[in-house]
């Protein structure tokens, strides 16, 4: 959201809604991330969607989910609280 809102907050619909849309989608910069890494993540996000998880443990599964993009795209902990601070 914060690479799609950086990218596109000025098409923001009304209620604050984004538009998604091909030609958008296309032009984001996305790293293919290595297969172990995926698998991680998918895990995790499986985790979320499948176990009865309440709130908490749901934030600190989604936050490691964030850790392992923020590596992914070698984030500096400046950028990782700038990210953090435009998506919340």
């Amino acid at each position: 959201m914060f690479l799609y809102d950086q990218f596109f907050g000025a098409l923001r619909m009304s209620g604050g809604y984004y538009q998604f849309q091909a030609p958008q989608l296309r032009v984001i910069p996305l790293r293919d991330a290595p297969p172990d890494v995926k698998r991680s993540i998918g895990k995790l996000i499986d985790r979320v969607k499948v176990e009865d998880v309440d709130e908490q443990m749901t934030s600190e599964i989604l936050a490691k989910v964030d850790a392992q993009f923020y590596q992914l795209y070698g984030l500096s902990s400046e950028e990782r609280s700038r990210v953090d601070t435009t998506v919340t």
